[in-house]
């Protein structure tokens, strides 16, 4: 801020406008082990383009560190620079938690996986 001599709304808004809207999200569920688990278990065994999150097609998966998948989010087409929309699950090795994150090019889609998640990790 003190090197280009913007307040950090602008600074962000400069980003963003270069480098497309990144929003991001999370939600924190308290679940039983078994829960957690199995929808663990059931993220992994999914496989690209066969489930969606949200209406987006999941373009790929990752196993590192949770489940993360990357997902196909036909708004980003509509944005220039948009962010890669990706949705993580991961389940706590010490207690009944599973964080959920998420990040998208807007806040709308990001609150749309968010909730698509919260449902497949509670089996609806």
């Amino acid at each position: 801020m003190a090197m280009e001599g913007k307040p950090l709304g602008k600074l962000v808004a400069d980003l963003q406008a270069e480098y497309g809207e990144h929003q991001y999200g999370r939600i924190d569920l308290q679940i039983p082990e078994e829960i957690k688990s199995g929808a663990i278990a059931r993220a992994k065994a999914l496989k690209t383009g066969d489930t969606v999150f949200a209406g987006m097609p999941i373009l790929r998966q990752e196993t590192l560190d949770g489940v993360k998948f990357y997902l196909d989010n036909p708004e980003a087409s509509t944005k220039p620079n948009a962010a890669e929309s990706w949705l993580l699950l991961r389940a706590s090795g010490t207690e009944p938690l599973m964080r959920i994150y998420c990040e998208s090019c807007s806040k709308e889609s990001v609150a749309k996986l968010l909730e698509s998640a919260r449902e497949f990790a509670l089996g609806k």
